[in-house]
């Protein structure tokens, strides 16, 4: 992918670890995992593992009740609904419960990528607890242990995730944009060096 030209997948990961430093969350990017180096991804899975072995958040319940198309399908529902722009934001889901922070990688107008945090966490504020016991016993979820998902998942207030939306994208836009333009210089010193060890046309040649 053309964005890893201008922030690594490695830089990402060590954002990312910076930010679990701060806030407990990491940072997710599509592909990341592939274009990881061996130690870094050895990390990421031990930072994920602990849902694969039956200690859920209320997210990884939720897909793993459903099937994670479904899943998906319904919990990507309401971006038709939120405004998409160059500009960090806190996305909302799942009845105002379920929150991340986006940064979009934006350089020279063009949109390269967007990084999210993850895993969502419970918003913290005015919680429609009630709307929550009722979705589950209409899914057939056990209600103890859909209250146990969202008590080990990570809480944060609105105000913070913002913080933490700002600073990514603080961060990941200046790092794309300082390498695109290190990557246009050196394109030119390229053609630059090319054109001079290039051997003279037939024009030049008569001239001379």
């Amino acid at each position: 992918p053309n964005a890893f030209r201008l922030i690594s997948a490695n830089l990402i990961w060590d954002l990312s670890e910076s930010l679990v430093n701060l806030t407990g969350l990491t940072i997710e990017f599509p592909l990341m995992e592939y274009y990881l180096d061996g130690p870094r991804y050895q990390r990421l899975w031990q930072r994920t593992s602990r849902n694969f072995q039956g200690e859920f958040d209320l997210w990884f319940l939720l897909g793993n009740h459903f099937g994670w198309r479904e899943w998906k399908r319904m919990y990507y529902a309401e971006d038709i609904a939120q405004a998409l722009d160059d500009q960090p934001r806190v996305q909302v889901r799942f009845h105002h419960i379920l929150a991340t922070a986006a940064a979009p990688i934006t350089v020279e107008g063009e949109h390269v990528g967007t990084l999210v945090t993850h895993p969502p966490v419970i918003l913290e504020g005015d919680t429609d607890w009630a709307w929550h016991r009722e979705f589950a016993a209409e899914h057939g979820i056990d209600w103890d242990a859909y209250q146990s998902a969202a008590a080990r998942s990570p809480r944060m207030n609105l105000e913070r995730l913002e913080s933490v939306a700002d600073l990514m994208g603080l961060i990941a836009n200046r790092v794309a944009n300082l390498k695109y333009r290190f990557l246009q210089l050196q394109e030119q010193l390229d053609r630059q060096r090319a054109n001079e060890g290039a051997p003279p046309d037939r024009e030049q040649m008569v001239r001379q």
